[in-house]
């Protein structure tokens, strides 16, 4: 119930409403929002959530913020980064918004009746004029074959570097290809192809343990012979093992969140890591998604004591005149990027005759002047650096990381410029609600496309569903 007195309050319906208002952009549906107010932080919080609830996400996961958006009345996102309202994102028939202040000073309280008015914030320099629309560069078909995805995009990111003349760099990788890959699986499980693979993964018996081990010796071995001049040039010791399948960072769908990466690997850490990224070619999210994937695997140098990393959105969803960019000081992006965790930097910025300008910013107070001008130093020249990659590559997504020297290090880019997704209607619950997640959550919002229409598997042909439509379908038949 209301707080009795509270000036703010009125009667509606029999129940005191308080009211309240805050600056933001609503992504779907109109101001006021209005519900029971729950705060959800994690799954536990999710219990009290029905189709009364005005949902308050505050640094949550995306698995906690899709089953709270599926069941809510409305949602809206606090945490302090786009990232996160990209990545933590909304089903499309749930009204949805993003917060960026509170207007009146007191924050709604658990157990509310709570009427929300949003009032959006534009940046006053943001031009009328979108950004160009630049068409998306392929890979290249031979690179995708051997070294996969991820790869042949750092590929990409390394020569559009080479031609602008920029001062920046990708960090050193080599990559283990596809083949190899295939031999490995071939040699530990005795298995003649992926799906006799698949299913040999799937016994839980003493022999997955045998198979886990002859991989790893293999994998051992590969970095004895091929790593050891990688290390000499780039004087690394500590690497982030990611995977690369065919399937990845491709035209339609970057496959994002699919597979495992591992971050911040010593050299005796890397078989064991480089094997569970190659096993979350087996999971249950991407045998849903693409069982037919092949697996590449990369391993590259990683950014130590960065003085900030995040990432770039260009255009932005709001406003496709403009472009934002995010970052954490002092640390890598890893939780920015899992949306469970504010921004402590982010910028606005526009497209001045082909070169970006920042026309706005915003940090938070722990830092001192020498810091601020540093941060704005730096997200001037990422920003200007980010419009002539986009420009080169048609790739809006990009990870950077800027290291202990002060030199920018760009880590991957990606371009989504259509989806349609197959689902298999009987498939396994988690997944479907994991496969849900990467579908609403980073797929429209993060490269400014409609929301996606994704095509059902459901008896002997294909049918269209509508993206609510599916997710809603799923929804009632597994609860």
């Amino acid at each position: 119930m209301g707080r009795e007195g509270d000036s703010r309050s009125a009667t509606f319906d029999d129940t005191r409403v308080v009211e309240h208002s805050m600056k933001g952009f609503v992504f779907e549906g109109q101001t006021p929002f209005e519900g029971r107010v729950k705060w959800v932080r994690s799954f536990e919080d999710v219990a009290g959530v029905d189709e009364d609830t005005l949902v308050l996400l505050k640094q949550c996961s995306k698995e906690v913020a899709i089953q709270a958006l599926v069941r809510c009345r409305c949602a809206i996102n606090l945490t302090q980064a786009f990232t996160a309202h990209i990545q933590n994102g909304r089903v499309s028939a749930t009204p949805y918004a993003v917060w960026s202040e509170w207007t009146d000073c007191d924050e709604p309280l658990e157990g509310d009746y709570a009427r929300i008015s949003i009032f959006s914030t534009p940046c006053e320099e943001w031009t009328s004029d979108p950004l160009r629309d630049v068409p998306p560069v392929p890979a290249d078909s031979g690179v995708l074959a051997t070294k996969g995805g991820k790869a042949a995009g750092l590929l990409l990111l390394k020569n559009a570097l080479g031609r602008l003349k920029l001062t920046a760099y990708v960090p050193h990788f080599i990559a283990i290809e596809i083949p190899t890959i295939l031999q490995w699986l071939s040699a530990a499980t005795g298995a003649d192809s992926l799906d006799d693979a698949y299913s040999m993964m799937a016994c839980k018996d003493d022999d997955i343990g045998k198979i886990e081990r002859a991989f790893e010796q293999l994998a051992s071995a590969w970095i004895d012979e091929h790593l050891a001049s990688t290390e000499a040039a780039s004087g690394c010791q500590r690497w982030a093992v990611r995977s690369s399948a065919d399937v990845e960072d491709g035209q339609k769908d970057s496959m994002s969140g699919t597979f495992d990466s591992k971050l911040d690997v010593d050299r005796d850490g890397l078989p064991a890591a480089i094997r569970c990224v190659v096993w979350s070619l087996f999971g249950k999210e991407a045998q849903l998604r693409s069982g037919n994937a092949r697996m590449a695997v990369v391993i590259q140098q990683m950014v130590v004591r960065p003085r900030m990393a995040g990432c770039v959105f260009i255009p932005h969803q709001a406003d496709s005149s403009v472009f934002v960019l995010e970052g954490q000081i002092g640390r890598d992006a890893n939780d920015l990027m899992n949306g469970t965790t504010d921004a402590d930097v982010c910028a606005f910025a526009v497209d001045r005759g082909g070169s970006a300008a920042v026309t706005k910013l915003m940090m938070n107070d722990n830092h001192d002047e020498r810091t601020r001008v540093m941060i704005q130093g730096m997200m001037e020249t990422i920003s200007r650096q980010a419009l002539a990659l986009y420009f080169a590559m048609g790739r809006g997504d990009m990870e950077f990381a800027v290291d202990e020297h002060g030199g920018i290090a760009w880590l991957q880019a990606r371009a989504l410029r259509s989806v349609v997704e197959v689902l298999d209607l009987n498939g396994y619950h988690r997944a479907a609600f994991t496969y849900l997640r990467s579908l609403a959550f980073n797929v429209a919002l993060s490269n400014c496309i409609p929301p996606v229409a994704f095509r059902v598997l459901d008896g002997p042909g294909l049918q269209e569903f509508g993206y609510t439509h599916g997710i809603r379908r799923r929804d009632f038949e597994f609860h």
